[in-house]
């Protein structure tokens, strides 16, 4: 037992991230891309060699290295490939060049050699466990060549009970052990199989079939750049997945931190001349969901990113898409698109609102999601003064809850500091505004009132549950 620990904690131990840390790749999202022909990539060849090369004890220091070693080797390998028994032999010479001479005569009496009649070659099977072996894949002796690699032929034979057909199909200790053979190899083809084992073709279906609904073999184009299909285990294309993820990564040097800020300036545009409004686009692509101070954007942000900077260039973006702003506690503002709002969800949350009142006064007034009302029709349907009625908009705003489907609203917002003046209460009993005493008042009452654009509610955007559609949303909100 020591032993075999030992043998299972080294000998993949290569395959493993060299940190003391698990992979940040999910077994559940990695499992779900395994079984997903639409979303499964392909891996290179060479991952692939590399792989089989340690799965199989090929690599050196992998190869068994004592005769129970090696015996208990072929047994849990079920059937070893006469290629893949002298490319392991051989491994084992480089290992170890003096002891590998005795250990293979010390197992002759253990090991046999298998030919079915319609295998491509022959294949080492461990003595003790190729009764079993030969029953289940050919259903008897009757096909089948065999002789003991010490030359015992006569006593491998009587051991073996014939007791089913070649046409029967196969019963679960055959499928059990093609699942077993299966996992020392990467992505195979069927004609792979079918020769490496002789196993009669409709035979070898029928347990593929059985593998494949249980999930533990997959099937298609795994391998990049070749046209065959093919089959692998289902856990060992997922090891697969890993080390290609692995070597993706790209290699560069890093440059000194000093240089940071440097990039990241340029990065933004910061101090680059020339603006319009394709320019502020660009930015504002930069910044989406990012939470910011409502009055910093026009007064900091965009001025420093887009030289010269109109206000003008926002309202149009606003009214040519459905880009939205959105606001949250402590009077921030968010800048994102419809489709976007997942990913500001975990950002969002029930606050509390400076008036002390919830958001479902503001919200009552717009029951309608695909509604849009201006100031003076929510006047109207609340029956209360603008003021009272500016305070629940507000309020409803900081809890993400209500916006408005302009900037200037909020611009004009920001320059009332989101309070209304007397003159904003000059309407009569319907919410209509009254008669103008002098010139000059409508101009008064436009810059105190949020009256531009319309207020609509905002619905909770759809979370999905799918695991692979979860992790994409933590992409993108990365």
């Amino acid at each position: 037992d020591a032993a075999w620990r030992q043998i299972n904690h080294y000998m993949y131990k290569d395959d493993e991230p060299a940190l003391r840390t698990s992979s940040r790749l999910r077994k559940d999202l990695l499992r779900e891309v395994v079984h997903s022909p639409s979303l499964r990539p392909a891996v290179p060849r060479e991952v692939v060699v590399r792989f089989e090369l340690k799965r199989q004890r090929l690599s050196p220091g992998y190869s068994p290295s004592s005769a129970r070693d090696l015996t208990d080797w072929v047994k849990e390998r079920v059937m070893i490939p006469k290629v893949e028994w002298e490319r392991l032999v051989g491994a084992m010479e480089a290992d170890q060049p003096q002891e590998t001479p005795s250990v293979l005569d010390q197992v002759r009496e253990k090991l046999a050699q298998v030919r079915p009649l319609g295998a491509h070659g022959s294949s080492v099977v461990a003595l003790e466990v190729a009764p079993k072996v030969i029953d289940a894949f050919y259903g008897g002796v009757e096909g089948v060549r065999m002789r003991s690699m010490g030359g015992t032929e006569k006593e491998v034979l009587a051991a073996i009970p014939a007791t089913a057909t070649p046409e029967e199909a196969p019963d679960v200790s055959s499928t059990m052990l093609l699942g077993e053979w299966l996992q020392f190899y990467g992505p195979l083809t069927r004609t792979f199989i079918q020769k490496a084992l002789g196993i009669r073709e409709q035979r070898l279906a029928d347990a593929l079939d059985d593998l494949l609904e249980a999930e533990k073999i997959i099937t298609g184009r795994l391998i990049r750049g070749e046209s065959d299909d093919q089959i692998c285990d289902s856990e060992n294309f997922e090891t697969l997945l890993r080390l290609a993820r692995s070597e993706a990564v790209p290699a560069f040097a890093p440059l000194d931190i000093t240089w940071l800020a440097l990039f990241l300036a340029t990065h933004q545009g910061i101090g680059r001349q020339g603006g319009n409004i394709d320019v502020l686009s660009e930015r504002l692509e930069q910044l989406l969901c990012y939470r910011l101070p409502a009055g910093v954007w026009e007064s900091e942000i965009f001025p420093a990113r887009v030289r010269p900077y109109d206000p003008s260039w926002l309202d149009t973006l606003m009214q040519a898409g459905d880009l939205r702003w959105i606001g949250s506690s402590n009077r921030h503002v968010t800048f994102c698109f419809e489709s976007d709002r997942d990913l500001m969800e975990r950002d969002q949350g029930e606050v509390a609102h400076p008036s002390g009142r919830g958001a479902s006064s503001a919200v009552d007034l717009i029951p309608d999601s695909a509604a849009r009302y201006d100031f003076a029709s929510l006047l109207r349907r609340s029956h209360e003064g603008p003021s009272a009625l500016s305070d629940r908009l507000w309020d409803a705003v900081w809890q993400g809850q209500v916006t408005n489907d302009t900037f200037l609203a909020l611009r004009r917002g920001i320059e009332t500091r989101f309070q209304l003046n007397a003159a904003a209460n000059m309407t009569d009993d319907s919410g209509h505004r009254r008669r103008a005493g002098r010139r000059g008042a409508f101009t008064k009452r436009k810059a105190a009132l949020p009256f531009a654009g319309n207020w609509f509610r905002l619905s909770a955007p759809e979370l999905s549950d799918n695991p692979i559609e979860t992790e994409e949303c933590n992409k993108d909100r990365v």
